[in-house]
Protein backbone atom coordinates (compact mmCIF):
# COMPACT_ATOMS: atom_id res chain seq x y z
CA UNK A 1 0.00 0.00 0.00
CA UNK A 2 1.23 3.47 -0.78
CA UNK A 3 2.32 5.11 2.46
CA UNK A 4 2.45 8.69 1.29
CA UNK A 5 5.45 10.77 0.43
CA UNK A 6 6.91 10.80 3.95
CA UNK A 7 7.03 6.99 4.23
CA UNK A 8 9.05 6.33 1.08
CA UNK A 9 11.83 8.82 1.04
CA UNK A 10 12.90 11.26 -1.60
CA UNK A 11 14.03 8.69 -4.18
CA UNK A 12 10.71 6.89 -4.19
CA UNK A 13 8.85 10.20 -4.39
CA UNK A 14 10.80 11.06 -7.52
CA UNK A 15 10.02 7.68 -9.08
CA UNK A 16 6.33 8.00 -8.25
CA UNK A 17 6.23 11.47 -9.75
CA UNK A 18 7.98 10.24 -12.89
CA UNK A 19 5.57 7.33 -13.29
CA UNK A 20 2.49 9.48 -12.87
CA UNK A 21 3.86 12.06 -15.29
CA UNK A 22 4.63 9.27 -17.76
CA UNK A 23 1.08 7.91 -17.50
CA UNK A 24 -0.63 11.29 -17.74
CA UNK A 25 1.46 12.78 -20.54
CA UNK A 26 1.41 9.79 -22.87
CA UNK A 27 -2.20 8.67 -22.14
CA UNK A 28 -1.28 5.24 -23.40
CA UNK A 29 -0.55 1.76 -22.09
CA UNK A 30 2.83 0.79 -20.70
CA UNK A 31 4.41 -2.56 -19.88
CA UNK A 32 6.85 -3.27 -17.06
CA UNK A 33 9.64 -3.46 -19.61
CA UNK A 34 8.79 -0.12 -21.16
CA UNK A 35 8.46 1.56 -17.74
CA UNK A 36 11.71 -0.02 -16.58
CA UNK A 37 13.52 1.43 -19.58
CA UNK A 38 12.06 4.88 -18.91
CA UNK A 39 12.89 4.85 -15.21
CA UNK A 40 16.25 3.11 -15.35
CA UNK A 41 17.51 5.68 -17.77
CA UNK A 42 16.95 8.22 -15.01
CA UNK A 43 17.38 6.08 -11.89
CA UNK A 44 18.63 2.55 -11.37
CA UNK A 45 15.76 1.01 -9.36
CA UNK A 46 13.03 -1.59 -9.81
CA UNK A 47 9.59 -0.11 -10.21
CA UNK A 48 7.46 -3.20 -9.64
CA UNK A 49 6.73 -2.49 -5.96
CA UNK A 50 6.12 1.20 -6.49
CA UNK A 51 3.87 0.53 -9.47
CA UNK A 52 1.88 -2.01 -7.43
CA UNK A 53 1.51 0.57 -4.65
CA UNK A 54 0.12 3.03 -7.17
CA UNK A 55 -2.31 0.37 -8.42
CA UNK A 56 -3.36 -0.41 -4.84
CA UNK A 57 -4.04 3.27 -4.18
CA UNK A 58 -6.11 3.60 -7.34
CA UNK A 59 -3.81 6.16 -8.93
CA UNK A 60 -2.91 3.77 -11.76
CA UNK A 61 -4.99 1.05 -13.45
CA UNK A 62 -3.57 -2.37 -14.35
CA UNK A 63 -4.71 -5.03 -16.75
CA UNK A 64 -3.07 -8.35 -17.54
CA UNK A 65 -3.44 -9.22 -21.20
CA UNK A 66 -1.76 -12.42 -22.22
CA UNK A 67 1.65 -12.54 -20.60
CA UNK A 68 2.03 -8.79 -20.23
CA UNK A 69 0.79 -6.37 -17.60
CA UNK A 70 -0.40 -3.02 -18.91
CA UNK A 71 -0.60 0.11 -16.75
CA UNK A 72 -2.32 3.42 -17.41
CA UNK A 73 -3.73 6.44 -15.65
CA UNK A 74 -6.29 8.96 -16.83
CA UNK A 75 -6.57 12.25 -14.93
CA UNK A 76 -10.31 12.43 -15.54
CA UNK A 77 -10.87 9.16 -13.65
CA UNK A 78 -9.76 10.67 -10.35
CA UNK A 79 -11.87 13.74 -11.02
CA UNK A 80 -14.91 11.56 -11.74
CA UNK A 81 -14.36 9.52 -8.57
CA UNK A 82 -14.10 12.73 -6.57
CA UNK A 83 -17.28 14.02 -8.20
CA UNK A 84 -19.16 10.80 -7.32
CA UNK A 85 -17.92 10.95 -3.73
CA UNK A 86 -19.02 14.59 -3.54
CA UNK A 87 -22.50 13.75 -4.86
CA UNK A 88 -22.80 10.90 -2.35
CA UNK A 89 -21.79 13.24 0.46
CA UNK A 90 -24.39 15.79 -0.65
CA UNK A 91 -27.08 13.07 -0.61
CA UNK A 92 -26.06 12.07 2.91
CA UNK A 93 -26.13 15.70 4.04
CA UNK A 94 -29.63 16.12 2.61
CA UNK A 95 -30.81 12.92 4.32
CA UNK A 96 -29.38 14.13 7.61
CA UNK A 97 -31.11 17.49 7.20
CA UNK A 98 -34.47 15.76 6.75
CA UNK A 99 -33.73 13.61 9.81
CA UNK A 100 -32.96 16.75 11.81
CA UNK A 101 -36.22 18.38 10.69
CA UNK A 102 -38.18 15.26 11.65
CA UNK A 103 -36.47 15.11 15.04
CA UNK A 104 -37.22 18.80 15.66
CA UNK A 105 -40.87 18.18 14.76
CA UNK A 106 -41.06 15.21 17.17
CA UNK A 107 -39.41 17.31 19.87
CA UNK A 108 -41.93 20.11 19.35
CA UNK A 109 -44.77 17.56 19.56
CA UNK A 110 -43.32 16.13 22.76
CA UNK A 111 -43.00 19.61 24.31
CA UNK A 112 -46.55 20.56 23.36
CA UNK A 113 -48.72 20.52 26.47
CA UNK A 114 -45.74 20.77 28.78
CA UNK A 115 -45.40 24.51 28.59
CA UNK A 116 -45.25 26.39 31.85
CA UNK A 117 -48.21 28.62 32.52
CA UNK A 118 -48.13 31.83 34.53
CA UNK A 119 -49.53 30.21 37.68
CA UNK A 120 -46.76 27.58 37.80
CA UNK A 121 -49.26 24.71 37.87
CA UNK A 122 -47.02 22.25 35.99
CA UNK A 123 -44.11 22.77 38.38
CA UNK A 124 -46.43 22.10 41.33
CA UNK A 125 -47.70 18.92 39.73
CA UNK A 126 -44.15 17.70 38.99
CA UNK A 127 -43.08 18.36 42.60
CA UNK A 128 -46.13 16.46 43.85
CA UNK A 129 -45.27 13.59 41.53
CA UNK A 130 -41.74 13.38 42.98
CA UNK A 131 -43.17 13.32 46.53
CA UNK A 132 -45.62 10.56 45.62
CA UNK A 133 -42.84 8.45 44.09
CA UNK A 134 -40.80 8.78 47.30
CA UNK A 135 -43.84 7.76 49.38
CA UNK A 136 -44.43 4.78 47.10
CA UNK A 137 -40.81 3.61 47.48
CA UNK A 138 -40.99 4.00 51.27
CA UNK A 139 -44.28 2.08 51.40
CA UNK A 140 -42.85 -0.70 49.22
CA UNK A 141 -39.82 -1.20 51.51
CA UNK A 142 -42.10 -1.26 54.57
CA UNK A 143 -44.36 -3.80 52.87
CA UNK A 144 -41.34 -6.02 52.16
CA UNK A 145 -40.32 -5.87 55.84
CA UNK A 146 -43.82 -6.71 57.09
CA UNK A 147 -44.20 -9.51 54.58
CA UNK A 148 -42.07 -11.74 56.83
CA UNK A 149 -44.82 -11.71 59.50
CA UNK A 150 -47.77 -12.25 57.15
CA UNK A 151 -49.62 -15.51 58.04
CA UNK A 152 -50.28 -16.31 54.38
CA UNK A 153 -46.55 -15.93 53.52
CA UNK A 154 -45.60 -18.15 56.47
CA UNK A 155 -48.09 -20.80 55.26
CA UNK A 156 -46.62 -20.59 51.76
CA UNK A 157 -43.08 -21.03 53.10
CA UNK A 158 -44.17 -24.07 55.18
CA UNK A 159 -45.84 -25.62 52.12
CA UNK A 160 -42.69 -25.04 50.02
CA UNK A 161 -40.50 -26.54 52.75
CA UNK A 162 -42.74 -29.62 52.91
CA UNK A 163 -42.60 -30.05 49.13
CA UNK A 164 -38.80 -29.71 49.03
CA UNK A 165 -38.39 -32.16 51.91
CA UNK A 166 -40.56 -34.76 50.13
CA UNK A 167 -38.51 -34.36 46.96
CA UNK A 168 -35.24 -34.78 48.84
CA UNK A 169 -36.61 -37.88 50.61
CA UNK A 170 -37.65 -39.43 47.27
CA UNK A 171 -34.19 -38.88 45.80
CA UNK A 172 -32.53 -40.29 48.91
CA UNK A 173 -34.70 -43.42 48.80
CA UNK A 174 -33.97 -43.91 45.08
CA UNK A 175 -30.24 -43.44 45.68
CA UNK A 176 -30.18 -45.98 48.54
CA UNK A 177 -32.25 -48.44 46.49
CA UNK A 178 -29.93 -48.11 43.49
CA UNK A 179 -26.90 -48.69 45.75
CA UNK A 180 -28.50 -51.83 47.17
CA UNK A 181 -29.28 -53.18 43.70
CA UNK A 182 -25.72 -52.42 42.54
CA UNK A 183 -24.26 -54.46 45.40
Amino acid sequence: MFRGFWGWGLLYCIIIALLIICYIITLTFHTYHHLSIIITTLLLISIADINQALVDDGLVDKEKIGGSNYFWSFPAKKDRLNQLAHEETLKKIEALRTNIKEAEARLADAKRGREEDESGERAKKMARRVELRKELATGQTELDKLKQNDPQEIANLEQELKYVSQGAHRWYVLFVFSMCVAI
